[in-house]
């Protein structure tokens, strides 16, 4: 029953999370169509207000000035000046957001986006059990940090600093960890036995 009651909450606390995200793109979107409706209004007076679907050609018209913008944001993004300014917000700002840096990397890694940094999936080795974690840092003392997340809610946890010799690489997408460890453990029939060969 307990564990039935931590799904439903952990599920419960994702979709809130879900919908948050949603709402904020909403409400951006919405003040990026009512700022544009109000600098491009001389110039889309010129086009007639036809209907399309409900929607007027001018409110279609914006819309697609918006979503070419982001393309192009997402254009300026990955070029040297973008980057920099997106590293700039991040090492200022962001990155002193509890939890930012693993979460982007987390979520990058299940876009399908991994990069260099991206984090490494680890068996950990506590006496007669084994857990899926991160590798988050290697130290100088043959220790290593570790992130344990939790399970069905992977986005906290525990950090911990054990012993190099206690790890193994898994072999697999951190994202694939992630959804493992987000389904309770279904799945890791398919990565045990090469985890545990390491």
């Amino acid at each position: 029953m307990k564990t039935f009651i931590n799904f439903i909450v952990s599920r419960f606390k994702m979709g809130v999370l879900f919908l948050a995200s949603l709402l904020v793109v909403a409400i951006i979107f919405e003040k990026a169509f009512h700022i544009l409706q109000a600098v491009m209004k001389p110039v889309m007076e010129k086009f007639p207000n036809y209907h399309i679907l409900g929607v007027g050609l001018r409110s279609v018209l914006i819309i697609l000035i918006i979503l070419l913008l982001c393309v192009l944001l997402g254009l300026f993004a990955v070029t040297r000046i973008g980057k920099n300014f997106s590293r700039s917000i991040e090492n200022s700002i962001l990155n002193k957001l509890p939890g930012y840096t693993f979460i982007k990397t987390m979520s990058e890694s299940m876009m399908g986006m991994e990069k260099e940094d991206a984090k490494t999936a680890v068996m950990v080795r506590f006496d007669d059990s084994m857990q899926i974690g991160f590798l988050i840092e290697e130290l100088d003392n043959e220790m290593v940090s570790v992130f344990i997340p939790g399970s069905p809610s992977p986005w906290s946890g525990a950090v911990f600093l054990v012993q190099r010799s206690r790890i193994s690489p898994m072999n697999i997408p951190a994202k694939d960890a992630m959804f493992i460890l987000s389904q309770m453990g279904k799945g890791a029939k398919k990565i045990f036995p090469s985890s545990t060969h390491s």
